[in-house]
């Protein structure tokens, strides 16, 4: 097996890295379409709130609940902020 399993493994990781880089996954919060700016001229105050909102926003569009979309993001930060108060 030696080798030429090693070889199919790697070929796999490199299929899948691409696969993520053809999708443009959003693996980081700098990834979201919306950023802390955003989210304040919502009317987040600059607090750890906003922290909390920017990450659930990034497990929402990682977990496919919500497109990476300003729109759909906003939305979604929308509710959350109305949901806190």
């Amino acid at each position: 097996k030696g080798v030429v399993g090693e070889t199919e493994s790697f070929e796999l990781l490199y299929q899948l890295v691409d696969e993520i880089l053809a999708d443009e996954a959003c693996l980081q919060i700098k990834d979201l379409q919306v950023s802390g700016n955003d989210l304040q001229a919502l009317g987040f105050p600059a607090s750890p709130l906003l922290g909390k909102c920017l990450t659930d926003l990034l497990e929402q569009v990682q977990d496919e609940r919500i497109a990476n979309e300003k729109g759909a993001l906003l939305e979604a930060a929308a509710a959350f902020l109305d949901k806190e108060k």
